[in-house]
């Protein structure tokens, strides 16, 4: 009954009152996924046009940007014509954002700003509309009922919880609570991870009994660590599948998931920029919604043939408001050339590289998820980079590029913010510079701590048991 009403009622209302569509979006996106590849392809032909041409007629940026390459929205004849267009990097929207927005400043009011920095360090603020977050979200939802899952089936979010500083972030902090309480799901914070919270967590997957997980990769390796080692026993709670995002799932992860849950894993890939891109289906394709977004894959300028690695450039076919034609994600992957055992003509990417995120270490063996600074630094006006480094438990160093000189920053708010992350007093040091080159791997890393190193990437523990093939 439960699940009728959140699924018939309370989702709609939810939906209803944040503007958004998702549910109508979703009934056009099913069945897409069995379309004949060709079908499919004329489906991303017609959106790729009529992206361009609006980008071209409403966007400044697009049409001074295509005007000096030499290119117009009428010369894509054909899928492989995206080549003659020219690449938008994350420099682009820092420098031009205002200049790429469509709509009419009368009603900028239906822009959502977001931004973005997890992965070097410097923010991006850019905006969507409500039109391609119901998109987002439609194609997310398509996923999980690949696995049997539908609006209203209960689920945990071991995530990002942001700390409630002020009695407004309090109260937002509680409604945001009841929301999730009557959309049957439950947030976990990701950046307390503590063995008295995930000892609590696995009590609570115990006890409720979720139809599915859904984790930053990093934070579900560890309560699934924490799980194995104390040997306890969920295999009367199993979840029908853990979704794991945001950084990535080394093969000795998903093992000890799959052990701790006692459920298959999918991998979800996408970020606040490019949104929702791709997820693994039962039969272990990770497939990409090419009925949304359209990806390349390139190196340097060139395009790669499928099976070799490059940068994952996306168009996002619902970004109207604000387009994306070609974004360099900064991301390396690879599209297979084979198709999927489950069927699905949706492309497969075939693997993903360089998303992990680094941990920060506290007293007692606490780990601290680097997103819990990249949460809220990123936000900070002023900073146009950062980098934290870590060198012992008891103090940080944070370096900083500003917009410009001069600028204001609240630093004592970033302090409170670490202590509170840390739990107890914590020495932070500020560094204003130039630039942050890359390390000598040549990654630029936003949080490097000499405490906790490449973790998620070592040998598995010895109570992990690797699974034979």
């Amino acid at each position: 009954m439960r699940k009728f009403l959140v699924k018939r009622l309370l989702y709609p209302l939810h939906e209803l009152a944040k503007g958004q569509k998702t549910t109508s979006v979703y009934q056009a996106f099913r069945g897409r996924e069995w379309w004949p590849v060709s079908r499919l392809q004329e489906f991303q032909l017609d959106g790729l046009k009529r992206l361009l041409r609006h980008a071209y007629e409403h966007a400044p940026f697009y049409k001074e940007r295509f005007d000096v390459h030499g290119v117009s929205p009428d010369d894509l004849k054909a899928i492989e014509d995206i080549r003659r267009f020219p690449f938008l990097t994350k420099d682009h929207i820092r420098a031009s954002r205002e200049l790429m927005v469509t709509v009419p400043p009368s009603k900028r009011n239906v822009l959502v700003p977001f931004s973005t920095g997890g992965s070097t360090g410097e923010p991006v603020r850019f905006y969507i509309d409500r039109g391609r977050i119901a998109s987002e979200w439609a194609a997310c939802w398509r996923a999980r009922s690949w696995w049997g899952l539908d609006w209203g089936d209960s689920w945990v979010w071991l995530w990002g919880s942001p700390i409630e500083l002020t009695a407004e972030d309090r109260i937002r902090a509680r409604l945001k609570r009841l929301r999730d309480t009557l959309l049957s799901r439950k947030l976990l914070s990701a950046f307390d991870m503590t063995e008295t919270t995930m000892a609590q967590y696995a009590e609570l997957v115990r006890r409720s009994r979720p139809k599915y997980i859904y984790s930053y990769s990093s934070a579900a390796y560890l309560l699934a660590e924490f799980i194995l080692k104390n040997k306890i026993d969920l295999s009367n709670s199993a979840p029908c599948v853990v979704f794991t995002t945001a950084d990535t799932l080394h093969p000795h992860m998903r093992n000890a998931i799959t052990q701790a849950f006692h459920c298959p894993v999918s991998i979800e890939y996408g970020s606040r920029d490019g949104g929702f891109v791709a997820h693994e289906c039962p039969a272990g394709g990770l497939h990409v919604h090419a009925d949304r977004v359209y990806l390349e894959i390139i190196r340097g300028d060139q395009s790669m043939p499928l099976g070799e690695l490059g940068e994952i450039v996306l168009t996002s076919l619902d970004a109207t408001a604000m387009p994306f034609v070609r974004y360099r994600t900064g991301d390396v992957g690879a599209l297979d050339p084979a198709p999927c055992r489950c069927g699905r003509s949706l492309p497969l990417l075939k693997s993903i590289e360089g998303r992990s995120s680094d941990f920060l270490l506290a007293r007692g063996g606490k780990l601290i998820h680097s997103l819990s600074v990249i949460y809220f630094l990123r936000e900070l006006d002023g900073i146009a980079s950062f980098r934290v480094i870590q060198d012992d438990l008891n103090s940080l160093s944070i370096e900083i590029v500003t917009t410009h000189p001069g600028v204001k920053l609240p630093l004592e708010k970033v302090r409170t913010q670490m202590q509170q992350l840390f739990g107890y007093p914590v020495s932070v040091e500020f560094k204003f510079v130039q630039s942050l080159p890359p390390t000598s791997s040549g990654k630029y890393r936003v949080v490097i701590s000499r405490l906790t190193g490449r973790y998620f990437e070592m040998t598995p523990s010895p109570h992990i048991q690797e699974r034979s093939s």
